[in-house]
């Protein structure tokens, strides 16, 4: 006698009235056993029951097959599953799209607010040291969202003195000294009144009062008296630069203190791209299995009696990081819902397994998705015998397997081994330091390891934590042909703007993936930007390192001019700055190596350039 189904409630979701639904065409069908059902509908038991468990929504395959072992009509049913999967699919009233299209982020946007962090940076420091800063771009250029997205929050996360009392946002309008002359005077007290003009060129073109206009300008100029209390940052449309000349103070005012908001560079888009899909978009994987013939779960990878293990790890591994909730946690992976929130999970190439979790579901929304990797000799014990033999495909495949689409292959990981120590003298012999940030990357970090290898040639590779943990066997191969690895945070954010806590945990998660691809922790960092204070420093206990030459290879998309850079500027025992994430810059390395080489250059890491001098 079959296991009886656990109750489903209809009202719970679309995916459980989906479910609902089709037990009560079983009922009517006279109930017949899901081992009959299978015979006329060509899948398994397994995958009709779980058709109809309310875990997950199955696929519309499934749905039709049940229908017809049941002599209902499945076209039908297919039309009742789209219309669940269109409910699934569909925003919560609450959700706020990651993309905004040409509307302006607001301050409650900014942790959607992508792309644009130097940018951000370069203004906080910017109004820091003048009391009257003024923001020019041109029309879409973005510059209202900087100010209420960028801006504000920043000034809002500071601490003591340097928080503000009072924020305030307008446009000037027709009348703006007698609507906004309240609005420009200090709150009382000690704390200083930050004041934000929005569309500052409507003071020409909807004020047509001069006297008025003199007013309003009096009342924001006076900012830049020493004795005063109140900040002023103005937004101007680019094509107005040149009416601030008409009045004296103001031409001095922002010519001294202004900041040109201009396009993004295509590493920023890629980030609005990415990083903004993160937090709008879920992620499923879905299992067949070909041996059995029938589908399985992400959970069917793990035996039912290591499932507690298995849970236990990935909430130590969870444990420290920012926004991480461990009662949410339990709520989440508690018996009733483990299937439907571990429903992301995959090998990595060297046999881990990378549990990936949505948006808001173990953590806080503006956390994003969290993304846990756990090695090999970990995991293996715990695998199901259908989950072992997909660990056994994705590390040494037995065959390829055709679904009518080109087969594009993984790109290979470099097998360099290094000879041994590097016993090059560096107070003897002329040393460089070559580093590479923000990789691992597929397939550039590959090549370029063998591009090293040809001149025996060591570098550091400042790695981030969250391509560690997509590119561990990149990582391994680079510790391997004896480089360095050392750490540039989880997800390359300005330190500096962290909390102490937040700064530990992006330079600790990394230096654990790194341990757990390599064996080996990081003993170096290097701060994204290179954005380095008394805070940052105090947090960690890795040696920061900053660099000599910095080649901007992220701007200039040029290997010659990025190969010639390092030529013209290199100096003995220099450390020099490139990506390894950017397939010019991997093209100008050899180069590079050739040239120095001919010059009398030594290749070694950072670590060992510190050590011998």
């Amino acid at each position: 006698m079959g296991r009886r189904e656990k109750p489903v409630d209809p009202d719970a979701g679309p995916i459980q009235r989906l479910a609902h639904e089709l037990r009560v065409l079983r009922e009517k069908g006279g109930k017949p056993p899901y081992r009959e059902m299978a015979k006329r509908a060509g899948y398994s038991p397994t995958a009709l029951s779980q058709a109809a468990a309310g875990e997950q929504l199955p696929s519309p395959a499934v749905v039709r097959a049940y229908a017809e072992a049941l002599d209902a009509d499945p076209d039908e049913w297919q039309r009742r599953w789209r219309e669940a999967d269109a409910e699934v699919r569909a925003p919560s009233p609450d959700e706020r799209p990651p993309y905004r299209g040409l509307a302006r982020f607001e301050p409650g946007d900014s942790d959607l607010f992508f792309g644009r962090e130097a940018l951000v940076a370069g203004l906080v420091e910017l109004v820091q040291e003048h009391r009257f800063a003024a923001v020019f771009g041109p029309s879409g250029s973005g510059k209202s969202s900087l100010l209420r997205a960028g801006l504000i929050p920043r000034l809002r996360q500071a601490a003591g003195a340097e928080r503000p009392a009072m924020i305030r946002v307008l446009t000037p309008g027709e009348r703006p000294a007698r609507t906004h002359e309240k609005a420009l005077v200090p709150l009382d007290g000690d704390g200083e009144t930050w004041v934000i003009v929005d569309q500052f060129e409507e003071l020409f073109t909807l004020c047509h009062d001069r006297e008025e206009r003199d007013r309003f300008l009096d009342l924001l100029l006076a900012a830049r008296r020493p004795e005063s209390r109140l900040h002023v940052v103005i937004a101007v449309r680019g094509d107005f630069y040149g009416h601030c000349a008409g009045r004296r103070e103001l031409a001095e005012a922002v010519s001294r203190a202004n900041l040109l908001v201009g396009p993004m560079s295509p590493d920023e888009l890629r980030e609005v791209i990415t990083d903004g899909a993160g937090p709008g978009l879920s992620t499923r994987t879905y299992w067949y299995d070909g041996k059995a013939g029938e589908y399985q779960t992400a959970l069917g990878l793990i035996t039912e009696d290591s499932r507690a293990a298995f849970v236990a790890a990935l909430k130590d591994q969870l444990k420290g990081r920012e926004g991480f909730d461990p009662d949410l946690f339990d709520a989440t992976l508690s018996e009733d819902s483990i299937t439907a929130a571990l429903d992301d999970m995959a090998f990595t190439a060297d046999g881990g397994l990378r549990v990936t979790f949505d948006r808001g579901e173990v953590g806080v929304p503006p956390a994003g998705t969290y993304i846990v990797a756990l090695p090999r000799e970990t995991i293996t014990p715990w695998l199901s015998g259908f989950g072992k033999r997909v660990q056994r495909q994705t590390v040494k495949p037995s065959r390829s397997l055709d679904l009518g689409a080109a087969h594009v292959p993984e790109p290979a990981v470099p097998t360099h081994t290094a000879t041994g120590d590097n016993d090059t003298d560096c107070k003897k012999v002329k040393c460089i330091a070559l580093t590479f940030d923000d990789g691992p990357a597929a397939p550039e970090t590959g090549t370029l390891l063998t591009y090293l290898a040809e001149y025996e040639a060591r570098a550091t590779f400042f790695t981030t934590g969250q391509n560690v943990a997509a590119h561990p066997q990149l990582v391994r191969a680079e510790a391997k042909a004896g480089h360095e690895v050392a750490n540039h945070s989880w997800n390359h954010p300005d330190l500096t703007n962290l909390t102490p806590e937040q700064i530990a945990s992006q330079l600790n998660r990394t230096s654990d993936a790194i341990k757990t691809a390599t064996g080996k922790a990081p003993s170096a960092f290097r701060p994204p930007y290179g954005a380095m204070d008394a805070k940052v420093k105090a947090a960690t206990t890795l040696s920061p390192v900053m660099w000599d030459v910095d080649t901007e290879d992220w701007k200039y998309r040029d290997a010659a001019k990025v190969a010639q850079t390092v030529i013209d500027q290199t100096q003995r025992n220099g450390v020099v700055l490139m990506h390894d994430i950017h397939p010019t810059s991997v093209a100008a390395v050899p180069q590079i190596l050739r040239a120095l080489t001919a010059q009398g250059y030594h290749f070694v890491t950072v670590s060992h350039l510190r050590a011998t001098l």
